[in-house]
């Protein structure tokens, strides 16, 4: 009877030792993907803070463009402002030329 339970302690023994090897094998597993699993995280984080700045920059940006932009009313009105001077010049001019040839003419 002690030679089986001694045989029965041994096979407890080696069970219980070759389910300790399984689990420190799955630790260290679980330790490598943890290690893996941050640099990942960190690596993420990096991305994250770059996106960021490069958001914040096209924001300042697109804020730049919209404070410089001209609407198309706006544009319009310029341009028929310009029209507007461009034909008071052309008369301007008109009326000068035909002075200096009431002149030319008279004198």
């Amino acid at each position: 009877m002690s030679e089986d339970l001694a045989a029965a302690v041994a096979d407890l023994r080696l069970v219980v030792v070759q389910g300790l090897t399984e689990i420190r094998g799955d630790l260290a597993l679980i330790r490598q993907h943890n290690t893996q699993s941050e640099r990942r995280v960190d690596d993420l984080a990096g991305e994250l803070g770059e996106t960021k700045g490069l958001l914040g920059k096209t924001r300042d940006e697109l804020g730049e463009l919209r404070r410089n932009a001209v609407t198309k009313d706006e544009a319009t009105e310029r341009n028929r402002r310009q029209l507007t001077v461009s034909g008071l010049m052309l008369t301007a001019a008109t009326v000068v030329i035909a002075l200096i040839s009431l002149v030319v003419k008279s004198g």
